[in-house]
């Protein structure tokens, strides 16, 4: 019913709405802000799954050599523009990189759309010097939502997502590490970020396919896992009321020993 396992998701489909419907530069600032406590200023850093560069302009911003790698053309073509051409278009299972070529990497809501999470693991302890860190942020955990909005989207995910085969929580990466040749050497939670939005602006996120987990839905799977959450969401009273949702997010720190 969802997206078929083995192949990754390229977001060329929606690159012109990206940033309109992810936070756009304020929340990569916001990501770039934490993460600057896990890594090294003084060295390169390698972003897999790059997108349109909205974390690796905060980054950049504060002082960062960021490097990135993109599957879709044209997300990497905004991300060059934002940050210049230090960025490729590349898969995330096959990196054009050297072995050995960086101390640093991270990723943010990538590993949910690849189509093998291992082999990506496996490719950033390749790229990465004995000793070097890969820095996970997994997707946001709709799980732990306390708004209606944040909980008709967490059944979306189960609904569309029922085997949990884009799963890529902190369980699944230390299921994943050992045979990448890596270790999980920390998981830090960050604080909840606080943002609002309307159910019509949520009804018209589904409605649209924004969210991964839809793309490749069929009639019947649209019907089963879709409809329901539409209408959850239709129910919410003053639909063009903004609410206040909360989502939090958190970095598994992911060693390669040596």
């Amino acid at each position: 019913m969802g997206a078929e396992p083995g192949r990754s998701l390229d977001f060329t489909r929606i690159a012109d709405e990206y940033d309109r419907t992810r936070g756009g530069e304020d929340r990569g600032r916001r990501f770039a802000r934490e993460l600057a406590g896990l890594l090294d200023r003084d060295r390169p850093v390698l972003e897999i799954g790059v997108g349109t560069g909205l974390v690796a302009l905060g980054l950049t911003e504060l002082g960062f050599e960021v490097f990135g790698i993109d599957l879709s053309p044209a997300m990497a073509a905004s991300a060059v523009a934002r940050v210049g051409p230090r960025v490729a278009v590349g898969d995330a299972r096959r990196l054009p990189i050297a072995d050995e070529a960086f101390d640093q990497v991270f990723s943010v809501w990538v590993l949910h759309v690849v189509g093998d999470p291992g082999a990506v693991l496996a490719e950033a302890s390749r790229v990465l010097r004995p000793g070097g860190r890969y820095v996970v942020v997994p997707a946001a955990n709709h799980e732990t939502a306390g708004d209606p909005i944040g909980t008709a989207i967490a059944r979306l995910w189960r609904l569309g997502d029922p085997e949990g085969r884009r799963r890529d929580d902190q369980r699944r990466l230390r299921e994943l590490a050992p045979a990448a040749g890596l270790e999980v050497q920390d998981v830090l939670r960050w604080p909840a970020h606080d943002y609002l939005e309307s159910p019509a602006e949520a009804i018209a996120k589904v409605e649209s396919r924004s969210y991964s987990v839809l793309w490749d839905l069929d009639e019947t799977g649209w019907r089963e896992a879709v409809e329901p959450v539409l209408a959850e969401l239709h129910a919410l009273p003053e639909p063009d009321v903004p609410i206040e949702r909360r989502t939090t997010d958190h970095a598994v720190v992911l060693r390669r020993p040596g």
